[in-house]
């Protein structure tokens, strides 16, 4: 039991460690400083559960992360689907991008439901409850 704690403890550091060093995993750091639970499992659908893994892990088909494989310096990365000139991270994806403006008033009006306040939240709140509470509904 003693060994098995320790093991785990171990591996708990070393990815406190790496959600600390790499810029991919800062969503994830955000749901789990926000002690986030992984609601992913409650989505029926395999390929929005599969999504949704996806997006919290850092591994979203975006600019951020497809941009990271072909070599673009970050700034290089801009969304292709509207003409913000934004890079496409996450938070430009969900929040701002032009192209997914009527998606997101039904994304929104429907969050405001379970999470009251959310016109009012910050960025990384409104982030934190699409990705958190989103999987729940």
């Amino acid at each position: 039991m003693m060994l098995q704690a320790c093991s785990r403890r171990k591996v708990e550091d070393e990815w406190d460690g790496e959600l600390a060093t790499k810029p991919k995993l800062a969503l994830l750091k955000l749901l789990k400083e926000k002690d986030g639970e992984s609601r992913c499992l409650d989505v029926s659908d395999k390929g929005k559960r599969r999504m949704m893994m996806m997006i919290r892990g850092g591994t979203a088909p975006l600019r951020i992360e497809c941009g990271r494989w072909r070599g673009l310096k970050r700034a290089e990365r801009t969304c292709g689907e509207c003409d913000l000139g934004k890079v496409e991270d996450m938070q430009h994806w969900l929040l701002e991008c032009e192209r997914w403006k009527d998606e997101r008033v039904d994304l929104f009006q429907s969050l405001s439901w379970v999470a009251l306040g959310f016109d009012l939240m910050t960025d990384d709140d409104k982030l934190f409850a699409i990705l958190d509470q989103g999987c729940k509904h």
